[in-house]
């Protein structure tokens, strides 16, 4: 559920960028930024990969929108920040370190951790959170490219795909407990 909870800022930002309010968006965005980063710190929680690459995007993103004129950042904000939440998850994920690990860690035993299908299972998962950003990318280029079809390009796609991300996220370790859990009975 940490992870969903990561991507607050970014559902703060679209709902609010929606409305053409890019600058309050990122604002507001990289304020829910600083408070779930700023809470882990008061718990002792080491920062990931993910908070700090969001909060990274929301101060540029803040900075950009003082710097250039709205109709540019109403344009390409949503694109840039598809394309960088798909990058950031990709690199992870070619590092050997993907984004989903840190939060499946917190929730894990240290048998789990240990277990060989760990690391695997939280990779698949970052690729398919990355497959949804790399769709919500594409729909957002689509919506520059085709305004009429914003109800699909900007609301239908892009909610589409996270929902599917997540619901994944929470299929997918039920459904390997229950791969493991039949294993033996096979043999």
């Amino acid at each position: 559920m940490a992870v969903l909870l990561a991507f607050a800022p970014w559902i703060a930002y679209w709902v609010l960028a929606s409305n053409n309010t890019f600058e309050t968006g990122a604002a507001v965005a990289l304020a829910v930024a600083v408070v779930l980063g700023g809470w882990d710190l008061l718990h002792h929680r080491r920062p990931k990969t993910m908070d700090v690459a969001t909060l990274v995007w929301f101060l540029a993103l803040s900075a950009v929108g003082l710097a250039i004129d709205d109709r540019t950042l109403a344009q390409w904000s949503y694109a840039t920040s598809n394309l960088f939440l798909a990058v950031v998850a990709a690199v992870t994920i070619l590092t050997g370190r993907p984004f989903t690990l840190a939060y499946a860690e917190e929730g894990a035993t240290p048998e789990e951790r240990a277990s060989p299908g760990f690391r695997r299972a939280t990779a698949v998962i970052a690729w398919v959170w990355t497959a949804a950003f790399v769709v919500m990318f594409a729909s957002s280029l689509l919506s520059i490219a085709q305004p009429g079809w914003s109800t699909w390009t900007d609301w239908v796609v892009p909610i589409g795909a996270l929902v599917l991300a997540m619901k994944f996220t929470g299929w997918y370790p039920e459904y390997l407990g229950r791969q493991a859990a039949a294993e033996p009975a096979l043999r």
